[in-house]
């Protein structure tokens, strides 16, 4: 064997590795999301809710906090940029905005048949001024924060991983779209298994509105090998809802 291939072949190991381990840390990431949120609901269980940072603090960091750190130790070393396809273009956003309405509009025909409403409807206003931090909890957290922290684990990792892993073990399968529907899976899952209620009809809902989103979200990180239009497509998926039902 010539050194070149002798060397190509290290370096598709090395690749190979890479993926096992990303996907290890990505699967790991959302294991320990469940963890986080179980014991936090656990030790918070009865405690009256606190406004302002504190009650952001306890719904949110239980769920960032070990996608981050999945994220952070999955391209440590390496370059975050190349890794999870951090870059947006032109033809990203019209893919963002169609993607995004397009999987509310699923997600709005799926519970006006399951439970007779599509949920998006204006809040009754609770009365007083709506405080910075009422902004903070219903604007930047699901439309900003929430998009970006997901798809940097989702599809940044996760998918991404899976695909080229895939495509390197079984070339003869459709990596792409096998990764973005187990991905999807995966993140529907993850939003069943967080969201409070147990009436099945709701779980139902959650369960096919987010597989939709994630099926949005994965095919625009597919077709353009990026997640830029991955996290416009969630946060207008998420603005959208937060627009209709802003209290009245």
């Amino acid at each position: 064997m010539a050194p070149t291939d002798a060397a190509n072949d290290d370096a598709a190991n090395d690749d190979a590795t890479h993926d096992v381990r990303d996907l290890a840390y990505g699967v790991a990431g959302v294991l320990a999301v469940v963890v986080a949120v179980t014991i936090a609901s656990a030790v918070f269980r009865g405690a009256a809710l606190a406004s302002g940072p504190a009650t952001v603090a306890r719904a949110y960091l239980p769920v960032w906090v070990p996608m981050l750190l999945a994220v952070a130790l999955a391209v440590r070393g390496r370059s975050a940029g190349r890794l999870l396809g951090l870059r947006l273009g032109p033809l990203d956003v019209l893919w963002a905005i169609g993607g995004g309405f397009a999987a509310r509009v699923v997600d709005a025909a799926v519970a006006l048949g399951v439970t007779g409403s599509t949920g998006l409807v204006p809040a009754p206003t609770l009365g007083g001024a709506i405080t910075p931090w009422f902004v903070v909890s219903v604007v930047l957290v699901p439309v900003v924060i929430a998009p970006f922290v997901e798809e940097l684990l989702f599809r940044g990792l996760l998918q991404r991983s899976a695909t080229r892993l895939l495509h390197r073990r079984m070339p003869r399968v459709p990596s792409a779209v096998v990764a973005v529907v187990a991905t999807s899976v995966l993140f529907a899952l993850l939003h069943v298994a967080l969201t409070p209620s147990t009436t099945s009809a709701v779980l139902l809902v959650e369960f096919i509105g987010t597989f939709a989103l994630g099926v949005a979200a994965g095919a625009i990180a597919a077709a353009t090998g990026r997640i830029g239009g991955a996290i416009l497509a969630h946060a207008v998926f998420n603005a959208v809802a937060v627009l209709l039902t802003w209290p009245a």
